[in-house]
């Protein structure tokens, strides 16, 4: 799965969450400030199933942005390959 396939992905979890725009998430606003922390976790655990990854509780804490987790992801798609 490339980068751009990961953002589509993650994008359309977010909106699921949140009425939010594409660009809003695009351009780097702080994820708190998109949705609420318990729809954040949401977040986390339907990315988790889409790219059948595991973050660690530790790993949560530092996703602040879209960007932190589209490289989150990655990383630990790299890691599972």
């Amino acid at each position: 799965m490339d980068r751009k396939q990961i953002e589509d992905e993650l994008i359309g979890i977010i909106q699921n969450y949140a009425e939010v725009d594409r660009t809003a998430i695009l351009n780097g606003a702080p994820l708190d400030q998109l949705v609420d922390s318990m729809a954040f976790l949401e977040i986390i655990f339907d990315a988790e199933d889409k790219f059948g990854i595991s973050v660690e509780d530790e790993d949560v804490k530092s996703l602040k942005t879209f960007e932190d987790v589209v490289r989150g992801i990655e990383s630990l798609i790299a890691a599972k390959a």
